[in-house]
């Protein structure tokens, strides 16, 4: 699966929200992070998972009454069977050899965010290496029979306002090829208050 967004419009958002929804299902879940941090994407769970705004826990600017949310909450989030990779310059080998070893415990979920940040980003043929990269993470999701959910940017518009068609696939058609299901998240309604923007979810390709 491909989740496709344009920069800053909720791509690990709506990933961490999949992850956390397949985790309370006693599904263990691999997130492998290439543009957060361990402690980032831990904030980004137990913000999903109390609504205290995420912005405020990053900045170390939570409040009392959000702590005390938050130790409501911790014993319930700790115990989520999520793991977190955030190791730099990670391979498609390395996040195998992970999913293949949390197999074993019932992995329900791969997520990667996102596959432009893996690699030589100055390769001189970036589209052949992000192509090998996305076919193998096809073959995982084959081999282990559970979903591999990739982030992918797409490339910009002098008008973010149209609708993202399969085209706007950053770096490589083959992200297209490779994927069962394409998403795209698209922003409708920006600045609604509290950092919340309103978005469509588009459901641009489905094999099945």
């Amino acid at each position: 699966y491909t989740v496709a967004a344009s920069p800053g419009v909720g791509k690990s958002a709506f990933l961490t929200e999949l992850g956390i929804s397949v985790a309370r299902q006693n599904h263990r879940v691999l997130i492998v992070s290439l543009e957060m941090d361990r402690r980032e994407v831990t904030a980004r769970i137990l913000a999903q998972s109390t609504a205290v705004p995420w912005s405020r826990l990053v900045a170390n600017r939570a409040t009392m009454d959000d702590w005390r949310i938050i130790g409501e909450k911790s014993d319930d989030v700790a115990g989520l069977p999520i793991t977190i990779l955030d190791t730099s310059g990670v391979s498609i080998a390395d996040i195998a050899a992970h999913a293949r070893a949390l197999s074993r415990d019932g992995l329900g979920m791969v997520i990667l965010d996102y596959i432009q940040l893996m690699g030589d980003a100055a390769s001189s043929n970036r589209t052949n290496e992000i192509g090998a990269m996305t076919g193998k993470l096809k073959r995982l999701a084959k081999d282990l029979h559970v979903p591999v959910v990739m982030a992918s940017q797409l490339n910009r518009e002098k008008d973010e306002s149209i609708r993202p068609t399969l085209n706007r696939l950053r770096s490589c058609g083959d992200i297209e090829q490779s994927s069962d299901v394409v998403l795209f998240i698209h922003p409708l309604f920006k600045n609604l208050g509290d950092g919340k923007t309103e978005v469509e979810l588009i459901c641009a390709k489905n094999r099945h």
